[in-house]
């Protein structure tokens, strides 16, 4: 069966003939399938990894008329008036023409400037890099990653308080943590599951001084 293939990693948009077998889509995008629609016609979907934003991802892609970049890659096929899959039948040329491959700090700008446009997805929304939020008693230390619209739990507002080293010069208010990946408030207390999900362990006390 014809598929489009995009390699994040390697920049490349390609045919492939698969069988579409859960465990063939599943090998492609390296974890659980997520269908997305956003970008392409109505008669064919995008797979890609459901759990992609939780693995640190450092390679992206994105489609035009797309709703916000997509982490790792992506498998495009057709679909069965019946809901089965169906041979990709876009031209291959149409698709690159609608991929723009991004990098983590492509997707940071991204989201900063369709924050400040006002347009941004809910998820997206505050922008930590120019929203302020006041410190509140729900104090997160991630352990794994930073922070970003991509590890933490969908539609959380938050805000850096203690800010990771590498990102000093985007908050130069906030004092530079001496966790690796800051401290950061949200404005509503996380459940067990989101902390163990995330990789977010909750921590007591005011942040230190600026000063």
């Amino acid at each position: 069966m014809r598929a489009i293939v995009i390699n994040s990693r390697d920049g490349t948009v390609v045919e492939i003939d698969l069988v579409p077998t859960l465990d063939c889509l599943q090998q492609i995008v390296d974890g659980l399938i997520e269908p997305v629609e956003q970008g392409l016609d109505d008669e064919h979907h995008c797979y890609v990894n459901e759990e992609g934003l939780l693995d640190n991802p450092q390679h992206f892609f994105m489609f035009t008329d797309g709703h916000q970049p997509l982490a790792g890659n992506g498998i495009i096929l057709a679909s069965t008036g019946d809901g089965d899959e169906a041979p990709c039948r876009l031209p291959l040329e149409w698709v690159k023409a609608r991929v723009t491959f991004m990098d983590f700090d492509a997707v940071r700008r991204w989201c900063q400037d369709h924050d400040q446009g006002g347009s941004a997805p809910d998820q997206l929304e505050p922008n930590p890099w120019t929203t302020k939020i006041e410190p509140t008693e729900w104090l997160y230390r991630p352990l794994l990653r930073p922070a970003s619209f991509c590890t933490l739990p969908e539609g959380l507002s938050w805000n850096y308080i203690e800010i990771p080293g590498e990102y000093a010069a985007d908050r130069p208010d906030l004092p530079i943590s001496r966790h690796r990946f800051g401290i950061i408030a949200t404005t509503r207390q996380l459940t067990a599951k989101e902390r163990y999900t995330f990789d977010l362990e909750q921590v007591s006390g005011a942040p230190c001084s600026k000063d």
